[in-house]
């Protein structure tokens, strides 16, 4: 297929794939709670799906492996320390559904569903924490090492544009929101953790499908 042809950085591309699987899992799962009549709940309860999602954790974190390992491998300096947060960062965001379902599965939540209200908070502990772990932590390093270059998002040279596609999948989620939430769906709860590893996956995107620069010809 020419959409994979056209991929510069492989590496980067595995990252991409790592997020999107887990914010599609993560998705599925929603669904199966928010699917009409519960019918769906019980695959959640499945040994089918448990295997299924680890069995995906495992692939996830092989993938963000091979995104990183040479980035860390080859900085030096405060690079290598970037390098490493991000692959931190990435780990532990496509580790999620692990801990998700062992949490569930510790408190019982399969078999005893949460309330939406406490659904919805717990949803957003996750990602407030997440905009901790993504933003916040390395917007307090880079000041603290006056680098600003720690926040880099992958996006340099795309001026506007790069913040508008960086945004765009919290764009989707809200306008669906607004055409949902007075319908009373709860399709945005849904999606929300795809658009929301999307998000993260827009840098990897970009920098695996962004042309390689070419070396300067030296003239004899």
């Amino acid at each position: 297929m020419s959409i994979f042809r056209k991929i510069e950085d492989r590496s980067a591309f595995a990252g991409a794939l790592a997020l999107l699987f887990v914010g599609m899992n993560l998705s599925v799962m929603m669904g199966f709670y928010f699917f009409p009549g519960g019918e769906a709940f019980s695959l959640l309860q499945s040994r089918w799906w448990w295997e299924l999602s680890f069995s995906l954790q495992i692939l996830c974190f092989a993938l963000m492996w091979v995104c990183h390992h040479e980035r860390m491998a080859e900085a030096e300096g405060w690079k290598k320390a970037r390098a490493i947060s991000r692959f931190l960062v990435g780990m532990a965001g496509v580790s999620t559904p692990s801990w998700v379902i062992v949490i569930c599965a510790a408190n019982d939540w399969f078999y005893h569903p949460l309330a939406l209200m406490d659904l919805a908070y717990y949803a957003g502990v996750v990602f407030a924490f997440w905009v901790v772990l993504a933003y916040v932590l390395p917007v307090l390093i880079a000041l603290v090492m006056r680098k600003p270059a720690f926040i880099h998002l992958g996006l340099k040279g795309q001026k506007n544009g790069g913040m508008w596609l960086l945004l765009s999948p919290f764009i989707l989620l809200f306008a669906v929101a607004a055409v949902e939430i007075p319908r009373g769906s709860h399709l945005h709860i849904v999606i929300w953790p795809f658009l929301t590893y999307l998000h993260g996956a827009m840098p990897y995107l970009v920098k695996a499908y962004a042309p390689k620069e070419k070396a300067p010809k030296v003239e004899a």
